[in-house]
């Protein structure tokens, strides 16, 4: 299970708690600690979309918002937050960066390897 599944099952969780809270206050609270929890699986959400592949105008079309929304979002993401700049932004750069550190970090990922080119015809023997 992914850490955005995860994070939509608490907010899910706690969405249904604020559905048994019959004290008003009591409700704005439940409510707003659901509201956390989606705002937090949105933005993993977002990031594994952009770490899987997807440009951040294709993300931010899907989610209905402005493009320049997305990478504040992703600064906000546990999956992206240690590539962010000082300015609060994940930029495609830091997405290229994760991606690949990523991706070593994958046990399944094979190594690169060197292949050495055939040699063609005419082409001198050692």
């Amino acid at each position: 299970m992914s850490k955005s599944e995860e994070l939509t099952v608490a907010a899910s969780e706690a969405l249904a708690a604020a559905q048994h809270e019959h004290e008003p206050m009591a409700r704005v609270t439940a409510l707003a600690a659901a509201r956390e929890r989606l705002d937090e699986a949105y933005n993993e959400a977002l990031a594994e979309a952009v770490v899987s592949g997807y440009s951040f105008r294709e993300v931010a079309q899907a989610a209905g918002v402005a493009p320049n929304s997305v990478s504040p979002r992703l600064a906000r993401s546990a999956l992206l937050a240690p590539y962010a700049s000082d300015e609060g932004r994940v930029g495609a750069q830091d997405v290229t960066i994760a991606q690949h550190e990523l991706h070593q970090k994958d046990p399944a990922a094979a190594p690169m390897r060197f292949v050495p080119r055939r040699r063609g015809r005419g082409a001198p023997r050692d």
